[in-house]
């Protein structure tokens, strides 16, 4: 089976190693995996074996619609101008 990568030894303190494995288990990923992500962050390049599909002018897909505050109509209090619901009004 051929490699794509080379073995780097380092002295890493347990603690450490501890907290990079509940860090990468959080993110559903193999400690090999955060370790090549912090290190391509580091140096600035992409993670290895996931291409930016996106195009170079591309906005976020939700944030480009949903400008902040991002709130549905039922979730506004009823004091900002929004009618109340037929729930309020049974008075």
């Amino acid at each position: 089976m051929k490699r794509k990568g080379v073995l780097i030894g380092a002295y890493v303190p347990p603690e450490m190693k501890e907290a990079l494995k509940r860090r990468s288990q959080l993110q559903h990923r193999t400690l090999s995996q955060e370790l090549i992500r912090i290190l391509a962050e580091a140096l600035g390049q992409p993670i290895p074996g996931s291409p930016d599909r996106r195009g170079e002018a591309s906005t976020p897909r939700r944030r480009a619609t949903d400008p902040f505050p991002r709130r549905r109509t039922g979730d506004l209090v009823p004091g900002e101008g929004i009618a109340q619901s037929p729930l309020q009004d049974q008075d």
